[in-house]
């Protein structure tokens, strides 16, 4: 079962950005926090984006 100890959160946040005759960027991160992660591992994982787009 769980418990306290099999604490896992999960978040992501961003922001979408429109530029120039259509195109769109955007930065997300992205935060993975385990309280008892796998030995060898690190507790808390992140992850950084940054992407270009086309909106039409």
């Amino acid at each position: 079962m769980g418990g306290v100890d099999n604490l896992f959160v999960k978040t992501q946040s961003g922001v979408r950005v429109a530029l120039i005759a259509g195109l769109v960027t955007a930065v997300q991160v992205e935060a993975d926090y385990d309280r008892t992660p796998a030995p060898g591992r690190r507790q808390t994982d992140r992850t950084f984006a940054l992407t270009l787009g086309y909106r039409f």
